[in-house]
């Protein structure tokens, strides 16, 4: 695995990081259930695991922060940190077979 394989996984995690971002500010707004479940817990959730790593060291981090600069800079770290990860994990497993 190379370089051009790291940022297409950078780009598609960033698309689903911005898609799940503008589901939960829709659905924070309105009220959509699909059996039974509401769609906003699951996009709470989804966002609670995109912002970990850097959730653990401050709840603010990486989409709360005060300053427009900081929080875009704490995303794309916080991106390029779960890029890695899957990048190591895919790489592994690669390996392996």
């Amino acid at each position: 695995m190379n370089l051009k394989f790291f940022f297409k996984l950078f780009f598609l995690l960033l698309f689903f990081e911005i898609l799940a971002a503008f589901l939960d500010t829709y659905l924070s707004q309105n009220t959509v259930e699909v059996f039974g479940i509401d769609l906003k817990t699951v996009t709470n959730i989804l966002m609670n695991l995109f912002s970990l790593p850097l959730s653990l060291i401050s709840r603010e981090l990486p989409f709360y922060t005060q300053n427009l600069w900081l929080s875009l800079g704490s995303v794309f770290f916080n991106l390029m940190i779960h890029t890695y990860v899957i990048y190591r994990l895919l790489s592994t497993i690669r390996k392996k077979s």
